[in-house]
């Protein structure tokens, strides 16, 4: 298992155990997956692959983890995701993309908005007018509005 250590004001990476896995030179590091981890210093951001050891740089402006193994990326203000060898999932051109809302987030382009699931899947089309997260006993689910009605609660 992968997690995190500081060491001098910087973040490395080390065994649940407490062995380095690598030294602590990032300003910032996550925790992607048990091989992964997203790193930024003063190059940028970065996916750091644990085992074999690469280094992918990420052309973005901030990256941070989403759902299932996946990246969020903010590219010229714009959202994306990418998965964890850094392949584009959905391209960086969204002004919207949540990700803390349980099984699905929102995602917005232009005042349209629609639904991803964890896995960076479209649950619903970006269509809707506005998608309001709604908890209702205790399950988080979302009203899908277009034209003024409800059309889905997901």
């Amino acid at each position: 298992m992968l997690d995190i250590y500081w060491k001098a004001g910087k973040m490395g990476f080390q065994t649940k155990q407490g062995m380095h896995l690598t030294t602590a030179r990032w300003r910032y590091a996550e925790r992607l997956d048990d091989r992964t981890g997203i790193v930024c210093d003063a190059a940028g951001y970065a996916l750091l692959r644990i085992h074999p050891r690469r280094l992918i740089p990420l052309d973005c402006e901030r990256a941070d983890r989403y759902g299932i193994g996946l990246v969020r990326i903010r590219r010229n203000g714009k959202f994306g995701l990418l998965d964890r060898d850094g392949k584009i999932i959905i391209p960086a051109e969204y002004d919207v993309l949540t990700r803390h809302h349980g099984q699905f987030n929102i995602i917005g382009r232009q005042r349209k908005y629609g639904l991803l699931n964890r896995l960076g899947e479209w649950v619903r089309p970006l269509v809707y007018d506005a998608i309001l997260p709604i908890n209702q006993r205790g399950n988080n689910r979302f009203a899908c509005i277009r034209r003024g009605k409800t059309e889905a609660a997901v």
